[in-house]
């Protein structure tokens, strides 16, 4: 497979899978990266979260006079030696410190936030876009303001570890079973699922207890092998994605943890839906990865793939073929 020229990106399914509410957002970490080339992630003056990379360097250098090679691992190598060596709270009390910080949204957040009144605008009787993310950081949720919204993240600690809770009342999903996709409330708010944790922000202090991060080894080895998908992810997010397209935003598809997910959720069963997903440049492993998956791989930078999206359903080329909704 080839890169794909802008002009042969399939914009009009994605532009009706939108306009349709048929249509999952997968968020991932290169969303909050910027498109130019920017300087190295700095922990004193932070304008940015880091991107994994940045971060198991920066972790790595309480021990780098020790364990030299530790600043070539990866992040999930280096935060299980954290861990074992300054123990968990150690490890949260780190990680709250990078994420508590107001990150300014970047065009992907923006455009999500104003999905819902750009719809309308089109004569679209549009549900709220249903997100599904594997990021820490609250960007996207303070991106979206006032506009009513629920967070559901994945427990990784303490006697619900495996389950998820409900972030805007702190209930733990007792029975997911019962939430189903109708149950979501999608026609009345955003809902965003969390699928690696959380940092909870607050005005007071840190409240280590309440934030989650699947970060460890030990937390992937815990997340793959846990409890029954259906005993702990609401059945209505199950339901979306065996159901809807999905679009990939900020995804390699080298990263491993984004086919953990979706293994663990989907149980290995294919899609019969429509996927796309959008990076900036994939090895010829992955592009045929993608033929093999039937995910339609879009070379793009994310900002310009975004600009022309948002083109396409204010009146673009898509809509002058006849795709609105």
């Amino acid at each position: 497979m080839t890169e794909k020229d802008s002009e042969d990106i399939d914009y009009k399914g994605i532009v009706d899978a939108i306009k349709h509410n048929s249509i999952v957002f997968f968020l991932g970490a290169g969303a909050n990266l910027p498109v130019e080339e920017a300087p190295h992630w700095d922990s004193s003056h932070p304008t940015r979260p880091p991107s994994g990379d940045e971060l198991a360097k920066y972790m790595a250098l309480d021990f780098i006079d020790r364990v030299p090679a530790l600043a070539k691992k990866d992040l999930q190598h280096v935060a299980t030696f954290y861990e074992i060596k300054r123990k968990s709270r150690a490890l949260y009390s780190l990680l709250h410190d990078i994420f508590d910080v107001d990150y300014p949204p970047r065009k992907i957040h923006t455009f999500l936030a104003e999905l819902p009144s750009l719809l309308r605008s089109q004569g679209c009787t549009a549900e709220y876009p249903l997100i599904v993310t594997t990021n820490y950081d609250d960007i996207l949720e303070r991106a979206l303001g006032d506009q009513p919204h629920a967070v559901y993240t994945y427990i990784e600690h303490g006697g619900d570890r495996g389950k998820f809770r409900l972030c805007n009342d702190g209930n733990v999903i007792e029975k997911p079973n019962e939430l189903r996709l109708g149950k979501l409330g999608l026609k009345e708010r955003f809902v965003i699922f969390k699928m690696h944790g959380t940092i909870t922000r607050s005005a007071e202090s840190s409240d280590l207890e309440k934030d989650e991060y699947v970060i460890t080894e030990d937390h992937y080895i815990d997340y793959l092998a846990g409890a029954p998908i259906a005993d702990v992810v609401p059945t209505g997010l199950v339901t979306a994605l065996k159901g809807r397209a999905i679009l990939f935003l900020g995804y390699a598809l080298q990263d491993w943890h984004l086919r953990v997910l979706l293994r663990r959720v989907l149980q290995g069963q294919p899609l019969s839906t429509s996927m796309w997903s959008v990076q900036l440049k994939a090895d010829e492993v992955y592009r045929a990865y993608s033929q093999h998956q039937n995910i339609t791989l879009i070379e793009q930078p994310l900002d310009e793939f975004v600009d022309r999206l948002q083109n396409e359903l204010t009146g673009g080329t898509a809509a002058q073929r006849g795709t609105s909704a």
